[in-house]
């Protein structure tokens, strides 16, 4: 099922204190990163699997971002 919902960005920004600015305001993110794995299907889980598990997020823990990233990169410098 799906919830059509028009929204519009006129500006979105970060400042150096800390925050995230979404159209002027002060928008406060909390997510959790998340593993499509599921037991028995693993990567094959189905759409309404993931809309499910990102229900449960949003509903029950609150979340208003999910990162999209699975581990950090470390970046090192080479020898010169």
């Amino acid at each position: 099922m799906e919830w059509p919902r028009d929204i519009e960005f006129r500006t979105v920004a970060w400042s150096t204190d800390g925050g995230f600015y979404l159209n002027g305001s002060r928008f406060e993110l909390f997510g959790l990163s998340r593993h499509q794995l599921f037991p028995y299907v693993g990567m094959a889980a189905p759409t309404r699997a993931q809309r499910f598990d990102a229900g449960l997020l949003k509903s029950t823990l609150n979340c208003n971002i999910v990162p999209m990233v699975h581990y950090c990169v470390r970046v090192s410098k080479a020898a010169p």
